[in-house]
């Protein structure tokens, strides 16, 4: 009778562990997204479009300026808001140079097509294409798009699998140690 009441408290320890670390990781998650929020709702009901803006993306396209005064740009399907607005589509032109005096932001010159990459610009809505939002380099030297050492991610990128691996490894580890000290406590008796 008393193995089946440890067997009983080990079962119901482990399952108490279980929602507490899935409580834990939901509550994080959710507090997470939370702190995003901040970002969209100081800067998605925002008039002013001439506000400075960072993500991750992957590029998807570039384009030569055509013409006297055209933009030169890259196509990028964005990732992750770091800092700034959220554009309205998935996909934005980040214009890397133009007939606009100076100062412009620096290009990385090794970017290709399909890689990840970060972009610090000036937000501005529709300036090359009505379908997509623009980001322009112009402004200050300070602005970039580079090749992204960030993994973007989802909101649960990084971040979720360690918090997902260091919750089973904590449960894994409770559960052994309650484990053996019922193990112990009936090689004992």
């Amino acid at each position: 009778m008393d193995l089946m009441r440890n067997t009983m408290r080990i079962k119901d320890f482990s399952l108490v562990m279980f929602f507490a670390v899935v409580f834990f990781v939901s509550n994080l998650a959710i507090s997470t997204t939370w702190a995003h929020c901040d970002d969209v709702i100081a800067y998605g009901f925002n008039e002013d479009q001439n506000v400075e803006i960072k993500f991750t993306g992957i590029t998807i396209e570039y384009h030569e300026a055509s013409g006297i005064g055209g933009a030169s740009y890259w196509i990028v399907n964005v990732d992750k808001i770091i800092s700034g607005p959220q554009p309205w589509s998935n996909q934005v032109d980040v214009i890397t140079k133009q007939a606009l005096a100076p100062p412009w932001g620096s290009v990385d010159p090794d970017i290709e097509e399909g890689d990840k990459v970060e972009v610090y610009g000036k937000y501005l809505q529709w300036l090359v294409n009505p379908e997509r939002d623009s980001i322009t380099l112009n402004g200050s030297e300070d602005y970039y798009i580079k090749v992204s050492s960030i993994d973007s991610g989802s909101l649960f990128g990084f971040y979720g699998i360690t918090i997902a691996l260091t919750g089973t490894a904590v449960a894994a580890v409770i559960i052994i140690t309650v484990h053996f000290i019922f193990r112990n406590r009936e090689d004992h008796k």
